[in-house]
C-alpha cells in the first residue's frame, strides 16, 4: 500500500507525478546524477509504489524521452499549422526546434540520451518526428522554395545542425545567452544553411 505523502505527492497520477518530478530534477542537476530512489523520497512515496510503474531508472528515463519526442513532433505539427507557405514553414519550425531545447533542457536532455535511444519504443518515438520533419521539406520542395532531394536526407542534415546549436547551448559552449539571442543566432545559422537549398 502506498503511504500518504505528505510532502508533494498526495493522490491522484503517480505515473505522472515521477515524470514530472524527474524533468525536474534532470533541469536541476543533470542526468548523470538523477536517481529514482531521490524521486521517490522527494514525492514521499514508496520504491515499490513507484517500481509498479517504473522498474528502473533507465525504464522512467525511456518514459520521459518518448514523451519528450511526441511533445515536440506535436508542437512542430503546431507550428506549420500556423505558418504561411512552405518555405516559411521550415524556417519556423527549424525555430520552434531550437526554442523546444533551450526551453526544456532536461527534457531535451534525456530524449537524446544514449541509455535511452537504445529502446526500440524510443527510436520509433525519434523516427516519428523524422517523419514530420520529412513531410514539411517535402511540402517546400514541392513548392519549389527547397531544392529537389530526398526530403529524409535534408531533414537529417537540418536536424544535424540545429541539434549541434542545441546541445552547445545546452552545455554552455556559446557562453551566456538568452533565449532570445540563441533563436537570433539560429536564424542567422538557418540563413548560411538554407543558401544551400533554397532554389535562387
Amino acid at each position: 500500500m502506498e503511504p500518504k505523502a505528505s510532502g508533494k505527492y498526495h493522490h491522484g497520477d503517480l505515473r505522472r507525478a515521477l515524470l514530472d518530478a524527474a524533468i525536474a530534477a534532470i533541469d536541476k542537476q543533470g542526468l548523470q546524477r538523477f536517481s529514482l530512489r531521490a524521486i521517490t523520497q522527494e514525492l514521499n512515496v514508496s520504491h515499490a509504489a513507484a517500481y509498479r510503474h517504473f522498474r528502473s531508472r533507465d525504464a522512467l528515463l525511456q518514459a520521459v524521452s518518448i514523451e519528450g519526442l511526441q511533445l515536440l513532433s506535436r508542437q512542430l505539427l503546431e507550428t506549420a499549422r500556423d505558418s504561411q507557405g512552405p518555405t516559411d514553414t521550415v524556417r519556423r519550425c527549424a525555430l520552434a526546434y531550437v526554442r523546444f531545447g533551450v526551453d526544456n533542457p532536461g527534457l531535451y536532455q534525456v530524449m537524446f540520451s544514449e541509455p535511452t535511444q537504445l529502446h526500440t519504443d524510443t527510436r520509433s518515438a525519434a523516427e516519428s518526428v523524422m517523419a514530420v520533419t520529412a513531410q514539411i521539406i517535402g511540402r517546400a520542395q514541392q513548392d519549389g522554395g527547397l531544392r529537389q532531394g530526398d526530403p529524409y536526407d535534408q531533414g537529417r542534415a537540418a536536424w544535424a545542425m540545429l541539434h549541434g546549436l542545441v546541445d552547445l547551448e545546452l552545455r554552455k559552449q556559446l557562453g551566456q545567452r538568452s533565449p532570445e539571442a540563441v533563436t537570433e543566432y539560429a536564424e542567422r545559422l538557418l540563413d548560411i544553411f538554407f543558401r544551400g537549398m533554397i532554389v535562387s
